[in-house]
């Protein structure tokens, strides 16, 4: 049986006169990337771009890079991204959005009468302080490039409204039951969807903004790559390595170590899970023994 309260919301929405209301989100936000760039990469960029007269913002960020700058060669191993096309290198992450901070706002508005409804900042206390709920989706960091790897950001910083959407109610509108779900990319969180009354709103086409700024930089995860212990083309001095363990063996702890097979002499590779993978996560089949690190190493 329903309840008074029930029944009140069913006699109210009997009442109400079904309309359409605008739902804008506006602000500061913008466009982020992250990708995995290779330790070679790293290394040409960090060490030899700057006597060759290349800056990474610019052969990133400027598509007329190439024609502009015959005379400065980037050798292949360092092009991880066409010129200007800093979008590429996207594969950890790639989000835009409005930023959830005081910075942005949401607007409802009723599309016959232009009566606003609501308006509130789209920060995390005020969304709470009127009811609508907020989740977050998915989070990432550079460390996500895994270490002996080098992680690529680009964000570009914009202006104006991100999200513009027409949605019809057939009751009163709640910002109780708005959810706005987001994602957060080296710790900046962007909206990335809304739902009200349970149905996704798409008002993406309603994106228009002006550029503020941008930026990026190339970050390596790990120690420096010419020293790093898990750098595949590192030395292992004897006095930081344990003696030969047969494979039938299985070492305590996930990490890196040398191991034998029956393709190589020896090489790097993981113990993640109970398993022997290489870099990419991949299982390697065949190891015959190993050995790992006596210290540890951060």
């Amino acid at each position: 049986m329903a309840t008074r309260i029930q029944k009140e919301a069913l006699v109210d929405a009997l009442k109400f006169t079904p309309r359409d209301v605008r739902i804008q989100v506006w602000g500061y936000g913008g466009e982020i990337v992250m990708g995995t760039v290779s330790r070679e990469a790293y290394r040409w960029w960090n060490r030899e771009a700057e006597k060759v007269g290349v800056a990474l913002e610019d052969f990133a960020g400027d598509w007329s890079w190439e024609e502009e700058n015959a005379d400065k060669q980037v050798p292949p191993e360092a092009r991880f991204i066409t010129p200007g096309e800093w979008h590429e290198c996207d594969n950890i992450s790639h989000e835009n959005g409005a930023e959830v901070s005081d910075l942005c706002g949401i607007t409802i508005t009723d599309e016959e009468t232009q009566e606003q409804l609501f308006e509130f900042r789209l920060s995390h206390a005020e969304l709470e302080e009127n009811g609508v709920t907020i989740t977050c989706g998915s989070v990432n960091n550079p460390e996500d490039a895994g270490r002996g790897n080098a992680c690529f950001v680009a964000q570009s910083v914009e202006k104006g409204v991100f999200f513009d959407a027409t949605v019809r109610i057939t009751r009163t509108f709640d910002p109780r039951l708005l959810e706005i779900s987001y994602n957060s990319v080296a710790e900046w969180d962007l909206v990335s969807g809304l739902t009200y009354d349970g149905e996704e709103i798409y008002g993406n086409d309603g994106y228009d903004t002006r550029g503020k700024s941008w930026e990026c930089s190339l970050t390596y995860i790990g120690e420096d790559p010419d020293t790093d212990p898990y750098d595949e083309n590192t030395v292992w001095p004897d006095s930081w390595i344990t003696e030969w363990c047969e494979a039938s063996v299985a070492p305590e702890r996930d990490g890196v170590y040398q191991v034998e097979t029956g393709e190589w002499n020896w090489r790097k590779i993981w113990w993640i899970n109970e398993a022997w993978r290489d870099d990419h996560g991949v299982p390697v089949e065949g190891v015959l023994r190993w050995r790992g690190l006596n210290r540890q190493v951060v």
